[in-house]
């Protein structure tokens, strides 16, 4: 047996003459084609979460509309204590002007 040097262009394949690629099989395809889909699917996802970014998504959850009347309810809630606050000092001054008025 010869050893031939193995360079960068060349593979390395034994010197016997009874080696010829013969194909895969069956499982070698299989398994080839599988990681193939495999690497098409995490390239696919990896596009629609960039794509998704930068597009509005049309459909929403339950759970996204809850929190959305949630926060709605929130700036219900601000905007009412604002008006009672304002009412109460508004009369606080309203109070002060009428004696000032009466004298």
């Amino acid at each position: 047996m010869s050893t031939k040097k193995q360079t960068a262009t060349s593979p390395a394949v034994p010197d016997t003459p009874s080696y010829a690629f013969k194909g895969y099989t069956l499982d070698e395809i299989r398994y080839r084609r599988a990681l193939v889909d495999l690497k098409i699917a995490v390239a696919q996802d990896r596009l629609k979460s960039i794509a998704s970014n930068k597009f509005v998504r049309q459909t929403q959850t339950v759970s996204e509309y809850a929190l959305g009347l949630n926060t709605i309810l929130r700036y219900i809630d601000v905007a009412m204590i604002g008006y009672s606050v304002m009412r109460r000092i508004s009369s606080f001054f309203r109070l002060f002007r009428s004696h000032s008025r009466n004298k």
